[in-house]
């Protein structure tokens, strides 16, 4: 036998021993980044909870309501829950379809709405609609995400919406500025559980 015949026989052996294996999934970590300052809130009464970015971001003393707020280099953002709703997957469709014609209608946008859904990992739907529209209050442009997640298990469609107020005046600025209402509004939406 020659020696590549021999090392060929050793690596189909070592192959055969470790394919007969079972292999254990190794989960992902579970312990976030100490650069990670995000935060839980719970919706005790409707049985949800959504992350907050960060630690910037704070809970308003708004009476009746739960609503959040942050600041961007000084570019306010806003977040509150707009309605929770007993609804079947039917009645979420007709929901969010009613807010895409609403939102194409409006006369002071500056871009079209951009719309996505998907499903989530637990069989419920996500939906996120958002547009920049004009400003007559001293800003720039508002950018506005209204997101209806339906949460399966309980039968629940949580609306919420999200306001960025664009103060920046440099297109270098406002792309910056518009990315960080963009990633925090995606990263809400998305924690909806």
């Amino acid at each position: 036998m020659t020696f590549r015949a021999l090392v060929r026989m050793t690596v189909l052996g070592l192959a055969l021993v470790v394919s007969s294996r079972p292999v254990a999934a190794v989960a992902p970590p579970t312990e976030r980044s100490a650069r990670d300052t995000s935060w839980a809130f719970r919706f005790e009464k409707h049985g949800f909870s959504l992350r907050l970015p960060s630690s910037d971001w704070k809970k308003t003393s708004r009476k009746g309501r739960t609503d959040f707020y942050s600041h961007w280099l000084g570019s306010p953002m806003l977040f509150g829950v707009f309605s929770v709703r007993k609804q079947a997957l039917e009645e979420f469709r007709e929901t969010v379809k009613a807010a895409r014609t609403t939102a194409g209608k409006q006369d002071d946008l500056l871009s079209r709405p951009a719309f996505h859904e998907e499903e989530t990992a637990s069989g419920g739907r996500r939906a996120h609609l958002t547009y920049y529209q004009k400003d007559t209050g001293g800003n720039q442009y508002l950018f506005v995400a209204q997101s209806f997640v339906w949460i399966k298990d309980k039968g629940l469609t949580v609306h919420s919406i999200f306001e960025g107020q664009g103060k920046m005046k440099s297109k270098a600025f406002q792309a910056r500025e518009k990315a960080a209402f963009e990633k925090a509004a995606r990263a809400i939406h998305r924690s909806v559980k």
